[in-house]
């Protein structure tokens, strides 16, 4: 299932509802609901920051990582044309995904039937 969220926006390329990210260069594009966005910086570094996307009816984010690494600036309104070229390839990419494969579950892989360890059970 995916997580929609908003209108679709580039409809001609990648439906932007769906849930997806992509990094060429120094560009991060996310589509859909990111989900939470919060981040702790390593112990060198003294800044907590938190990426709130649910302050914004959208469902499309650019990044130019190099510049801005924490994600505050969301540049999809300013460089439309990277935005276009980066949907682009992750619908090419998406155009030959492998849907996942889930095995039949198995009740013997259960660590509470091994006293509660995660053991070889085969």
């Amino acid at each position: 299932m995916f997580t929609k969220r908003g209108d679709r926006l580039y409809p001609d390329r990648f439906d932007t509802r769906v849930r997806a990210a992509i990094r060429v260069g120094d560009y991060k594009l996310i589509t859909g609901d990111p989900g939470n966005g919060s981040w702790v910086a390593p112990p060198h570094i003294s800044f907590y920051g938190d990426l709130d996307t649910s302050q914004y009816d959208q469902n499309l984010w650019l990044f130019n990582i190099r510049n801005d690494p924490n994600e505050h600036t969301d540049l999809s309104k300013v460089q439309p044309e990277k935005v276009k070229q980066l949907l682009e390839r992750l619908s090419a990419y998406n155009a030959t995904a492998v849907p996942p494969r889930y095995p039949p579950n198995d009740p013997q892989c259960d660590p509470r039937k091994h006293g509660g360890a995660w053991v070889p059970w085969m």
